[in-house]
């Protein structure tokens, strides 16, 4: 008999999202913004359907409590708990660049796999959450290090807690038709996704630089989409690239 679906949980600093696998495919996923008093009743209604899944595989940034929230869930809920993913030194032919590999996020990992999994290219893979962030991988599989930026809402947020004329704001995250804009919100908008989206293009013309023309750019993440817009560079957008890396962890070892 064939093993049960395996449950991929990422759970970010604003979002947790999270995929239901079955022979390699998604068959089930969503993503939803929480807070951690509200997180066991988020799953209460995200999860209660589902079939129960062989193994969950959880990557967590956001620090220990909201992990042991979803931890708690899955005990009271499915008697199971989550193996926790971790960044590791070497992956499959990756092998990372930092020294502390247990520095480096592990979101990003999980995507750096999934990437590394479909394209033997040199690599540039960019995850758009609330910090932007941007790995490279050489072709032979060598991380090569990478860049973390505040994320354009981030940003917003940044420029209403210093400027009391902004406070009361709200960022929409859809980048105005006109490139300069004739209202305050639609300005800082504009401003703040236009710097993300140039970053992005500057780090990726410099890892092109140093790894040739077939470099081949992923992103990922809650704000990929309108990033891909504005960028220059050719990108190609893959918004389960987390999940999938953290489904090819939970396989690695699968009896």
């Amino acid at each position: 008999m064939s093993p049960g679906p395996i449950l991929t949980v990422d759970i970010g600093n604003t979002r947790i999202k999270w995929g239901l696998w079955k022979n390699a495919d998604i068959s089930q996923q969503d993503a939803h913004d929480y807070s951690f008093d509200t997180l066991p009743e988020l799953l209460d209604r995200a999860w209660n359907e589902l079939e129960v899944p062989s193994r969950v595989m959880l990557a967590c940034v956001a620090g220990a409590a909201p992990e042991a929230k979803v931890q708690n869930w899955l005990a009271a809920h499915w008697q199971t708990q989550a193996d926790v993913f971790q960044t590791t030194k070497q992956f499959a032919g990756l092998s990372h660049a930092y020294a502390q590999p247990e520095q480096h996020g592990v979101d990003r990992w999980a995507a750096m796999i999934a990437a590394r999994a479909q394209y033997q290219n040199p690599l540039c893979i960019i995850s758009c959450g609330t910090a932007t962030t941007l790995d490279v991988i050489a072709a032979d599989g060598r991380h090569l290090g990478g860049q973390i930026m505040p994320g354009s809402e981030l940003m917003f947020s940044a420029l209403k807690t210093r400027i009391p004329a902004l406070a009361k704001l709200e960022f929409s995250a859809q980048p105005p038709a006109d490139f300069f804009a004739t209202s305050t919100v639609k300005a800082v908008e504009q401003g703040v996704l236009q710097m993300a989206a140039a970053g992005l293009d500057r780090a990726c013309d410099a890892a092109r630089e140093q790894l040739g023309a077939n470099m081949k750019t992923l992103i990922t993440g809650g704000a990929a989409a309108v990033m891909l817009a504005l960028m220059k560079n050719s990108v190609e957008l893959q918004p389960d690239l987390v999940l999938r890396g953290l489904y090819l962890a939970a396989q690695q070892d699968q009896p």
